[in-house]
């Protein structure tokens, strides 16, 4: 055997011990009588060596930065997990409380002042109730309210008046004021208790007292009549 007969492959059969047994024992007595061949082997069991270390390394420098990497992952989908959800929460709660209205937002949806009934205005028998009403019509509802209170005056208890003046009361902002002229005209059994009933209830949202109005629209439901409907709608937003 001679110097030609060094190849790589040969070496690195002979470092992994898969190299023909034959073959190998004529490698180890070459390796014992031939200097030159020996220090060949010796040559390519180094390269071999060091380009196993090189690969060692590089597989080693890959595995630490894919575990660097694999926990820069991680924490970014963690991070991003939780800021998602985060998102979630805040949108959901944004649309929550957004699309679920105050009670004033429903009120000023729903109130609309009552027309004047043509029977009502020429009924006046007084000079306080005919300029009243004129002054209603006339959305004068400041002035309106001094007469109305005039006219009930010599009729205390009249449900008319008291739900008109109730309504001015509404458009003045006094609403506690209108509660109470609603509530007298509720107790009688006038044509005006179903809208006076209604305006209450709405007077009620307008004082953020949903429990209050609830009760109300619920009065309305049961009763049946022209504001059933509304009255449901107003319950399913509250």
């Amino acid at each position: 055997m001679n110097q030609l007969d060094i190849n790589i492959d040969d070496v690195k059969q002979y470092m992994l011990g898969t190299m023909d047994p034959a073959l190998k024992k004529k490698y180890e007595e070459k390796l014992v009588t031939d200097a030159t061949f020996q220090k060949e082997f010796h040559i390519q069991k180094a390269l071999l060596e060091g380009i196993r270390f090189h690969y060692n390394q590089q597989l080693k420098h890959k595995l630490q930065a894919q575990d660097r990497s694999d926990a820069t992952r991680l924490h970014y989908w963690k991070y991003s997990l939780v800021a998602a959800l985060f998102l979630v929460l805040l949108v959901a709660g944004y649309f929550l409380l957004a699309g679920k209205p105050t009670a004033t937002e429903i009120y000023a949806d729903y109130y609309k002042a009552y027309y004047l009934v043509e029977g009502d205005f020429k009924r006046g028998e007084s000079h306080n109730e005919v300029e009243a009403f004129e002054k209603y019509q006339l959305k004068d509802f400041q002035q309106a309210i001094g007469l109305f209170n005039q006219a009930l005056e010599d009729k205390p208890d009249d449900p008319v008046l008291l739900f008109y003046l109730g309504i001015a009361h509404l458009e003045e902002g006094e609403t506690s004021l209108a509660v109470a002229s609603f509530n007298k005209v509720v107790a009688s059994e006038h044509g005006l208790k179903e809208p006076a009933k209604w305006y209450l209830g709405l007077a009620y949202l307008k004082m953020e007292e949903p429990r209050d109005a609830r009760q109300i629209l619920q009065e309305i439901i049961e009763e049946g009549g022209s504001y059933k409907d509304k009255a449901k709608e107003i319950l399913q937003k509250l």
